[in-house]
């Protein structure tokens, strides 16, 4: 379908995007030139901080800090925010067409003597837990690096193969064990979308258990849906607070109120990726987006204004039309809770969506297996 034929089809707001974005921003053919303008962890700044967290492993330095990926960003004395090793995005954004559009990267608690624990005494500490969580096992029993930091550290803030889905590596690990204990995206967020990817009922577990023919297509599934991150700091709890007497001085407020690339390019790829389906109608995107009003409304806004020039009147009409075609929340907008399971709680302009209107999101999205 051409672009004036699709342009034709879509309702006014959405016209008014596409038209706006290929003015001011220009035709965005891939990911690679989106971030090109738009990421902070480009070569030069990544490689830069790498040497910097080589240096301070080596000397066991507590000045080390994520947050220097970018000037100006609000400081933290959260040693994992620091040290923890930051994820922005994962998988293949350009055709993947259902994203989870999360709020930051959780992390197990690495317990120290004190809170300015130097970098390598903290990554000793991780090690000492034998976490799951393979970023924290980054130092062999001799405290010497067991990774390539240039290639490691890269691919876990961000990674656009397709390869790099985190279902995708999490049922590799599934796929020889037999058991999805040692995962957490399988088990938290994913899986009400297999068992109706595969149409089957019971136990996720006695699926995953039972799963025989179904693997290849389960692959391919799992290459479509991709991981977005509202911001890349590690922490427990992402702290947000409503108290104004402490909003000037939280770092996660101060963050997400933030202009900074850091803040924004989550919200960039979601603006990017429907503009992208709006210039061709393939692979339509559908957005799972975690505690939208808080979080995520607040950039797409920012994005919207600060990128398009559009004004609040002309946001708030977008924002309702991508509610309408791509959005969904994990229950209502207003939802601030910290589980971290998804179910077939989801919301469709506030409202909870039907069984059936579940059924048809996993269909539009990831397909549907038929037996060989």
């Amino acid at each position: 379908m051409s672009v004036q034929k699709t342009k034709n089809t879509l309702n006014e707001p959405l016209k008014t995007l596409l038209d706006e974005y290929h003015d001011k921003v220009g035709k965005i053919n891939n990911s690679s030139e989106l971030f090109d303008i738009y990421s902070p962890w480009n070569n030069f700044n990544i490689e830069k901080m790498i040497e910097s967290f080589n240096k301070a492993l080596q000397s066991n330095s507590n000045n080390f800090s994520w947050l220097d990926i970018e000037e100006d960003l609000p400081k933290s004395t959260d040693v994992d925010i620091k040290y923890g090793l930051p994820n922005h995005i994962k998988g293949n954004i350009d055709e993947a067409t259902l994203f989870l559009c999360l709020v930051n990267p959780n992390i197990d608690e690495v317990k120290t003597e004190k809170k300015d624990v130097g970098i390598h005494t903290y990554y000793k500490k991780a090690r000492e837990m034998e976490s799951g969580d393979d970023s924290l096992n980054i130092l062999n029993d001799k405290g010497k690096l067991r990774i390539d930091p240039k290639v490691y550290i890269k691919e876990h803030i961000l990674d656009v193969r397709e390869t790099s889905s985190i279902l995708y590596n999490e049922l590799q690990i599934v796929k020889q064990t037999r058991s999805y204990k040692d995962t957490y995206y399988l088990g938290h967020y994913l899986p009400h979308f297999i068992k109706e990817f595969l149409n089957k009922k019971g136990s996720f577990k006695n699926v995953i258990h039972n799963l025989t023919d179904e693997w290849d297509e389960l692959e391919k599934m799992s290459k479509k849906i991709a991981n977005l991150e509202a911001f890349p700091f590690r922490s427990q709890n992402p702290n947000y607070t409503y108290k104004s007497n402490k909003r000037a001085t939280n770092f996660t407020n101060l963050l997400i109120e933030s202009d900074s690339k850091v803040n924004l390019l989550s919200a960039r790829v979601i603006i990017w990726r429907i503009v992208k389906h709006l210039e061709s109608s393939q692979h339509k995107p559908a957005f799972i987006l975690r505690r939208f009003n808080t979080f995520w409304l607040p950039t797409i806004s920012k994005v919207l204004e600060q990128d398009l020039n559009f004004t609040k009147e002309e946001i708030n009409q977008i924002i309702n039309a991508l509610d309408e075609e791509y959005f969904f929340t994990v229950r209502k907008k207003d939802y601030n809770g910290q589980s971290g399971y998804f179910g077939r709680n989801f919301c469709k302009n506030n409202e909870r969506i039907s069984n059936s209107s579940f059924k048809h999101l996993v269909q539009e999205t990831l397909g549907e297996y038929v037996k060989k």
